[in-house]
């Protein structure tokens, strides 16, 4: 099962966060094998990092793995907010 990336996740990786940078490129390099998708509201939630270049954007997710195409439910949203 693939792994849902939070936003501030994939920020910390774009921006080289001092702080977090490292550790959720880390993260994210060792659920890779998983899958990892990017829900549509992180998809929105990302736009202002990359200027609003959904070029630039996607390029990015792909370079980095990370898929945005899933099919998204209320039942993947539902299970979310349970966990």
């Amino acid at each position: 099962m693939a792994w849902v990336v939070d936003t501030c996740v994939i920020i910390d990786v774009v921006e080289d966060d001092p702080e977090f940078g490292a550790a959720s490129a880390r993260f994210l390099q060792s659920h890779l094998r998983h899958g990892l998708v990017a829900s549509p509201f992180t998809y929105v939630e990302l736009a202002p990092v990359f200027g609003g270049s959904l070029e630039l954007e996607e390029e990015f997710l792909a370079a980095a793995g990370i898929r945005f195409d899933e099919q998204w439910t209320r039942a993947d949203s539902l299970a979310a907010h349970a966990a």
